[in-house]
């Protein structure tokens, strides 16, 4: 109202808002940034174990798929770097998250929005986890060229003879190679139609269901049988690399969503073997169990636990989406404002400024409220446009 405005300070305050209406019109090439935000989902690309192979015939099991030499290269790099299961897999949180912010460099290089990767690596999968805006052929062909590098330079280094003995018990980074190295041509090509990708509730399902010990038949559900919870451990270390303090954001490679899908994938592995939680399982405690015991377990641990979960994390990785998008919407307007001030010469007192863009914010609330429902919002459109058609910025009045 003008008797908010009178006396010499509000007169500056319309004098400024003044010159930001008159930027505003003519801008021209001022590029205003929009406020739309694309969500990163959760991926996973895995490399499954090549089939046993005929030490005398070097012929691969006659049932299984054909696999790329590839794949077992890359598979003896895994045990080698990242152990073979045959020690109980002593701790590589270093190498570990080494190698996944040699994935992230990987997307990022190739133009895809990723912040985030993570490694599992055990005797019976390796399992890439990111979060990033990409298409899966996209995200094969970048941990294709990860893999088949890091394949390559560690059969030229090591010796033959050895065949990593040496550090098959180290957690040393120095084995993974950094700087973007590649592969011989074709390589990476060969070794990614190795690589399956799973997206979004498929790829938390498949989490859900290796932490909880559910990814064979039901028969084979043991809650309590030490080796298949020591996936648990593993998932762990995952967040404990990854959370580490970092010397420079190019060193992180875990960040709020893939800490929130591990988290719950620890949540979910634990409850599954909870008999407080899950009475179902309390039988398979005995030397031997009812008929159908195992089955009515494992039943009762997808629909009360693994279901749920995926549930769960899906609305919370949601919530936190929306609520990076507010974040980035506010500084969007933040920098606009500040653009507009700085290009048109308008005048730049911080009580005149700020006065502007608290203005601004308020007239951004319906917008945030329509990021925190899932919809998409544009900052020009919505905001800004309805921001100076409302005659919140206006000339003065003379007197």
């Amino acid at each position: 109202t003008q008797s908010s405005m009178a006396g010499p300070s509000g007169v500056r305050f319309l004098a400024a808002a003044t010159a930001v209406a008159a930027a505003v019109v003519g801008c021209g090439g001022l590029d205003i940034p929009r406020g739309q935000v694309s969500g990163q989902q959760f991926h996973i690309v895995s490399l499954a174990p090549p089939p046993p192979v005929n030490p005398s015939a070097l012929i691969a099991c006659a049932t299984a798929p054909p696999v790329s030499a590839e794949s077992y290269a890359c598979w003896r790099w895994k045990e080698a770097v990242l152990g073979d299961g045959q020690d109980f897999f002593l701790a590589r949180p270093r190498t570990l998250h080494a190698v996944a912010v040699e994935m992230v460099v990987a997307l990022q290089r190739r133009g895809l929005c990723a912040t985030e990767a993570s490694v599992l690596a055990n005797c019976a999968r390796l399992d890439v986890m990111v979060c990033a805006d990409a298409a899966p052929e996209d995200l094969r062909g970048a941990v294709a060229d990860v893999l088949a590098a890091q394949t390559h330079h560690d059969a030229s280094r090591r010796d033959g003879r050895t065949g990593g003995v040496l550090t098959a018990w180290l957690d040393d980074p120095s084995l993974v190679v950094k700087g973007g190295l590649r592969a011989p041509p074709g390589s990476a090509r060969r070794l990614a139609s190795d690589l399956s990708v799973k997206s979004g509730e498929h790829a938390l399902r498949h989490l859900l269901l290796v932490v909880s010990g559910l990814t064979k038949s039901a028969a084979e559900f043991r809650p309590f049988h030490a080796r298949d919870a020591h996936i648990m451990r593993q998932i762990k270390r995952c967040l404990e690399a990854g959370g580490q303090e970092r010397e420079s954001d190019l060193e992180r490679a875990l960040g709020p969503r893939l800490d929130l899908v591990l988290r719950e994938a620890l949540r979910v592995g634990k409850h599954v073997r909870d008999p407080g939680r899950l009475p179902e399982i309390a039988s398979l405690r005995q030397l031997t169990p009812p008929y159908h015991a195992h089955e009515e377990a494992a039943a009762a641990a997808l629909s009360q636990v693994v279901e749920p979960g995926i549930q769960r994390v899906t609305e919370e990785l949601a919530s936190l989406d929306h609520g990076m998008k507010v974040r980035r919407l506010l500084e969007d307007l933040d920098c606009w404002l500040d653009d507009v001030f700085m290009a048109k010469g308008a005048p730049g007192e911080l009580e005149c400024r700020e006065n502007l863009r608290k203005q601004l914010r308020r007239a951004a609330h319906p917008a945030i409220s329509a990021l925190r429902e899932g919809r998409e919002v544009n900052m020009h459109q919505d905001i800004i446009s309805k921001f100076l058609g409302r005659g919140l910025i206006s000339k003065p009045t003379e007197g």
